[in-house]
């Protein structure tokens, strides 16, 4: 019997009570008293709402699973063992939003993430080096940040082509992302500039592993089959818990400025923040 069916079986049979109550009545040759028909009426229409009330509740409990994913985007849980149309309904609720909350979710990675090289993209990594220096203030560990700039880059572009520059770019970062210990991280700061966040690392361990990337990047294969050899300009900086997120990030920007104005392939380093 489909959802409707139900609704208006249980208002008519509702109804129909009412109506054989008084109809009994006014046709009652010893004229009973009203008040027993009255509360007899009243005792089918309570039963009746009732009846239609726990008809009703699914409809109560798709909005209320709608407003929990609406206002907290959680997805509770919804019966949906009814085979009539209000069982259809919650299952196709509970399926939509389970299908957007996926779609959501994709969506909010996607925006994160570099497409040319997959990883975070500056906003992303903006967002998860303020989590790393909030850490770094409630643990009080040092974190160490690297700012790299590929080398050249404009003219690897003009003579060669975008995609050519597109793979330089695709290569530096994996050869990045194998010379980092775990725990650390590389995201792209800007066309050809890339960060490396060091948890835990004071700044020996952050010029170790500029060292071991350079040296990685050095006896790496060709960046492209043109035969191009890849070098960067490294800057890096040491933050030191209870220091402001923007200085830290303007000593590492700063710091890879003065590496190219000495020249290619350099690593400079700015003091700690006092």
């Amino acid at each position: 019997m489909s959802y409707s069916a139900k609704l208006l079986g249980v208002a008519g049979i509702g109804l129909a009570l009412q109506g054989l109550t008084f109809g009994i009545w006014a046709t009652s040759n010893a004229r009973m008293p009203l008040g027993p028909v009255v509360t007899l009426s009243a005792v089918f229409l309570v039963a009746t709402l009732i009846v239609l009330r726990h008809l009703l509740q699914p409809l109560d409990q798709v909005t209320k699973f709608m407003a929990s994913y609406v206002e907290k985007g959680e997805i509770t849980d919804l019966p949906d063992h009814n085979q009539d149309d209000m069982g259809l309904l919650m299952r196709n609720a509970r399926n939509t939003v389970v299908k957007l909350d996926r779609s959501m979710k994709e969506i909010q990675v996607a925006s994160q993430i570099d497409v040319l090289t997959g990883i975070s993209n500056r906003s992303a990594s903006l967002e998860r080096l303020h989590q790393d220096l909030a850490r770094s203030d409630r643990t009080l560990m040092p974190i160490s940040m690297i700012v790299a700039d590929i080398d050249e880059f404009k003219k690897i572009n003009d003579a060669y082509g975008p995609s050519v520059g597109d793979a330089c770019l695709q290569h530096f970062v994996k050869v990045a992302a194998d010379s980092i210990r775990e725990g650390d991280w590389v995201g792209r700061w800007g066309g050809d500039e890339f960060i490396i966040v060091l948890w835990g690392a004071d700044t020996e361990i952050a010029e170790s592993v500029i060292w071991r990337l350079k040296r990685n990047l050095a006896s790496s294969e060709d960046a492209h089959e043109a035969g191009i050899k890849l070098t960067a300009s490294y800057g890096f900086t040491t933050h030191l818990p209870g220091q402001l997120d923007y200085e830290f990030v303007s000593k590492a920007d700063l710091a890879v400025l003065n590496a190219k104005k000495q020249g290619r392939n350099r690593v400079c380093s700015e003091p700690m923040l006092r």
